[in-house]
């Protein structure tokens, strides 16, 4: 079971780094974007920080379950 959670958690981190990548993206497009480009990075930053969050709280609660069963 630990190994099924460690790459979970695994998966968790690829999807933060990547939601990191895309919010770094967009926040460097809204610089320099016209007013209506905006628009749209503000919407691609909203998803790319859900997905940060969700993964977020999946990283710590497979943690959390990691070393409870590291415990026993």
């Amino acid at each position: 079971m630990n190994d099924a959670l460690r790459a979970r958690i695994e998966t968790a981190t690829r999807e933060m780094a990547h939601a990191e990548s895309e919010l770094t993206r967009a926040l460097g497009e809204m610089r320099g974007g016209a007013r209506a480009e905006k628009t749209t990075v503000t919407a691609v930053v909203e998803m790319a920080l859900e997905k940060l969050k969700a993964a977020r709280v999946t990283v710590a609660e497979l943690e959390t379950l990691l070393a409870s069963d590291d415990d026993d």
